[in-house]
């Protein structure tokens, strides 16, 4: 039995050829910044990619594909995007939870004013954490009347819908006029 021959490939149209170059472009930086032999830095990557042009790396169209290609190469050499040049990491870090000591002190206040239990579930005697009853990425400030503690269960049940809410919010900001990209 011979194998089938490929059928001939129809020629790419200009912008059809623009868009191929852009990708693979944006391909081999995206390659300099992220393993992508790695399942945990493909995932990264690609919301990184989503989370600034607003759909996946395989739908881009070519304005948004050259808008990427300038986000890459300037990640590559400083390490962030300009979108990101004023959000400098140590104001990031005081804006969005403060110190570790800080954090420890609102559990400590919290332990000594609830008990040690769960705010929803009421369990004790178990691991809790520090959740923030308006998410610090929705608004909210890390303050004691804004925490609770939480055991990890009802912790990450409370984070995914957050998660949910805040992903819907930055679609609608960024990006109006696009399809809201589902979350897994």
């Amino acid at each position: 039995m011979h194998p089938k021959k490929p059928l001939p490939r129809r020629p790419l149209s200009r912008n059809e050829e623009v868009r191929e170059q852009l990708r693979y472009q944006c391909r081999r930086v995206r390659a300099k910044i992220w393993d992508m032999t790695k399942r945990r830095e493909r995932f990264e990557a690609a919301r990184w990619v989503e989370g600034h042009i607003g759909e996946p790396f395989a739908t881009a169209s070519v304005e948004e594909l050259r808008k990427l290609k300038g986000y890459l190469e300037y990640k590559l050499v400083h390490g962030h995007c300009p979108i990101h040049e004023n959000a400098h990491s140590k104001l990031r870090y005081k804006r969005d939870g403060g110190s570790t000591e800080a954090r420890t002190k609102i559990k400590e206040m919290l332990n000594r004013k609830f008990g040690e239990k769960c705010s929803k579930c009421g369990k004790s005697d178990i691991p809790l954490t520090l959740d923030h009853i308006k998410p610090i990425a929705l608004g909210g400030k890390n303050e004691l009347k804004n925490s609770q503690l939480l055991c990890i269960p009802c912790h990450v049940k409370k984070t995914r819908g957050d998660s949910r809410i805040a992903h819907v919010r930055y679609f609608r900001e960024k990006f109006p006029h696009k399809k809201i990209p589902r979350m897994n």
